[in-house]
């Protein structure tokens, strides 16, 4: 209930907001164009200082699927 209120009235605290993210939202295309290029998750997670699971999540879209994503 608390969580559904935060999202409705906007004041979740997402993505870079936080005090713990170690990731901004201009990182998340960057992550994207790594795999791309070939880039193993370790190798992408080693850059940023996150774990390899991290930026699986990220390519999976289920974190940091705020991030507007430039199509194709």
């Amino acid at each position: 209930e608390n969580t559904e209120d935060c999202r409705k009235h906007g004041t979740m605290v997402v993505g870079s907001n936080s005090v713990h993210a170690k990731l901004h939202e201009s990182d998340i295309p960057n992550i994207f164009r790594f795999r791309g290029e070939g880039m193993t998750q370790k190798e992408i997670g080693d850059i940023y200082g996150v774990h390899r699971v991290t930026i699986k999540k990220i390519l999976q879209r289920r974190l940091w699927k705020h991030v507007e994503m430039a199509c194709c």
